[in-house]
């Protein structure tokens, strides 16, 4: 008997067994769908994770009618993909199951609202996820092999041996580059023109600072918000691939809906072409050495099918399609930043707020209730002449005393010191990348212009980097506003302190003078002046910090929210036309009533590709050969086991 790792007894038994549990490699995990939950155990038994649809990213208001349709784990364990029975999919961090990426099979990109989710009584029989296919596919596996040059046969001393500017000779940094290159042809120069084009500069600039959790609200960036919780999520979600050959490989997702669609995606978000099968998908199955996916397929009688897709990998693995994908990615990825970012602020700003307001209404509710003026003039009144009022005198001794005085300090002095970090640190390089990577596809869009190749405007992106660069000079503004109003409150905060000890001590009394006579020489009463006339009740910060502008006045802050609404507003792209190119064969085999089809492999024999179906609860199989063009004798070999 074999040893028993760990024996676990589910609380809701499993949707499907056999479609609806997907067990991950790489970290021993095992997801499994029971009713409106899907829930990840490790292999001893124990829970890690659960995955759970919010009604806020999908179409159903009720959790309970929420139930998962397909699973599917990346090979290397990163992600989980599930599709729901309301036709959305979301792809889940494998780490702790919090939402990445999420859509629909109609409508892609689009954000449900109020006005078009589906309330309690919505049928929900449309078209679902059925399955998925993962693949990293090596982009270079179908191309004839080529002789390439090592970074020890290739240099870059010739390119600057001729620094005197001397006619090539048999020295000169020419002759060194033809010699090198010679015995390669043009396999050198293509590898050279591919690192120029896949070069990312961003390599060389410091690291995105993580992101506080206390900007995380619900809402439209609550998606994205966790993705830059941790140093080790920043650095992930926006991680380079600079190893040798990575641009080569082209990263697949394709999504199998229950009416015949598949949508293909490269890097789990860039969608680069659509297609159509004519029957029910189940299964799926692919190789990374190979151009195809297998499809296993059920039509309306119940015959099961088999057909395959063709990604046109020398296409998916151009230069400029992995240059789009990985600015694409970066894009979608720096907006979350910049609009978490925002939230940060946002939130620091009112929770900074929020205990002197409460000082400052209680004074503003006492000098009402006398008739004795606002706060304003009060202070400014006690700054000028020294002269305490008695409500003054009890607002001070008994309400905000040296304890809520230090409060009071402490939350103001931490706004302007959160917010500038923000701004230096998260909000002004997160702009920066976003300009390069937005430039870089503004850039090929007016190369291709009028092309297939890249079937985008350079209209969007001028669009976008307007508002980049206005979002820029707002956040200098801004800048230039905390380091005055910071100076103004340290300014007034001091006098305060001073104006609280002369209270206790008594107003004309011999202690209170020495207090004056001692503090007085250190106060700036200009800028104590200024905060409490300008800056005290209403800062100019407000103006760019409020998430719901009142008038016209305040159009800034609709600014400060522009790339956030953009992210969840803008009309989709789809960057790259391939739908020409994905080319989705006929049905080439139908099983026999007696073989039922459970699982399918692809793979090679002697170069040819080849399909591997295990049938019968695992007591047959059969290889089926791709490759055969139509008309030829039927050369699958059946093997019983």
């Amino acid at each position: 008997m074999l040893p028993v790792i760990s024996h676990t007894h589910l609380s809701s038994p499993a949707i499907d067994p056999s479609v609806l549990v997907a067990y991950c490699d790489p970290h021993d995990l095992v997801a499994i769908a029971t009713e409106n939950v899907v829930v990840v155990y490790r292999i001893n038994g124990q829970v890690a994770f659960t995955v759970k649809p919010s009604k806020d990213f999908f179409r159903v208001q009720d959790d309970a009618k929420l139930a998962a349709t397909a699973l599917a784990w990346k090979q290397d364990g990163k992600l989980l993909a599930c599709g729901w029975n309301d036709g959305s999919y979301g792809l889940y961090s494998g780490e702790n199951g919090r939402l990445i990426s999420h859509g629909w099979l109609s409508g892609r990109g689009q954000s449900p609202t109020a006005g078009n989710r589906l309330d309690d009584q919505t049928d929900l029989d449309g078209a679902v996820v059925t399955c998925f296919s993962w693949m990293r596919h090596d982009g270079q596996s179908s191309a004839p092999s080529q002789p390439t040059v090592s970074a020890d046969e290739l240099d870059t001393e010739a390119w600057f041996a001729r620094e005197d500017g001397s006619d090539a000779d048999d020295n000169s940094g020419a002759a060194l580059i033809n010699e090198q290159l010679r015995p390669h042809g043009h396999a050198t120069i293509e590898k050279l023109a591919r690192s120029i084009v896949t070069l990312d500069v961003t390599t060389v600039f410091p690291k995105l600072s993580a992101l506080p959790s206390h900007g995380l609200r619900v809402g439209s960036s609550s998606v994205d918000g966790g993705k830059f919780a941790s140093q080790a999520q920043t650095d992930l979600a926006f991680e380079s691939v600079v190893k040798a050959g990575a641009a080569d490989d082209v990263d697949a997702l394709l999504i199998y809906a229950s009416d015949g669609g598949v949508e293909v995606f490269m890097d789990a978000i860039v969608p680069v072409g659509t297609r159509k099968i004519h029957d029910r998908p189940i299964c799926a199955a692919a190789h990374a050495k190979s151009f195809s996916h297998a499809i296993l397929s059920r039509d309306h009688d119940r015959h099961l099918h088999l057909c395959h897709m063709d990604l046109p990998l020398q296409t998916l693995g151009s230069p400029l399609l992995y240059v789009v994908s990985q600015n694409t990615k970066r894009i979608q990825s720096l907006l979350a930043y910049v609009s978490q970012t925002c939230d940060c602020m946002v939130h620091d700003f009112r929770t900074g707020l929020q205990f002197p307001d409460r000082l400052i209404a209680n004074a503003q509710t006492e000098l009402e209730e006398k008739q004795e003026g606002d706060l304003i003039m009060n202070l400014y009144h006690l700054a000028m002449t020294t002269d305490f009022t008695p409500t003054m005198l009890e607002w001070l001794i008994d309400i905000v005393k040296e304890t809520n005085h230090k409060r009071w300090d402490q939350a103001v002095n931490s706004l302007y010191t959160h917010i500038q970090t923000h701004l230096f640190m998260h909000f002004r390089p997160g702009l920066e990348r976003l300009s390069i990577a937005t430039t870089t596809l503004r850039g090929h869009a007016r190369f291709h212009e009028g092309s297939t190749n890249f079937d985008v405007p350079p209209g969007p992106f001028t669009k976008l980097l307007d508002a980049i660069d206005s979002l820029g000079i707002v956040a200098e503004k801004m800048l230039l506003m905390i380091i005055d109003e910071h100076k103004q409150f340290k300014a007034f905060s001091k006098w305060l302190r001073v104006m609280i000890e002369i209270g206790v001590a008594g107003p004309g009394t011999k202690g209170a003078i020495e207090t004056e006579e001692r503090e007085n020489p250190n106060i700036e009463y200009s800028l104590v002046l200024e905060y409490i006339e300008r800056t005290m009740t209403r800062s100019r910060l407000a103006r760019h910090l409020q998430a719901e502008p009142t008038n016209t006045e305040d159009r800034s802050a609709e600014d400060i929210l522009a790339l956030q609404c953009s992210a969840s507003t803008a009309e989709p792209y789809t960057l790259i036309q391939l739908d020409q190119s994905l080319s989705a064969q006929p049905a080439i085999h139908t099983f026999s009533e007696s073989f039922r089809p459970g699982q399918l492999h692809i793979g090679g024999r002697k170069g040819k590709r080849v399909c591997v179906v295990f049938g019968n609860d695992g007591k047959e199989w059969l290889v089926l050969d791709l490759d055969a063009k139509k008309g030829d004798v039927d050369k699958d070999a059946e093997m019983a086991g």
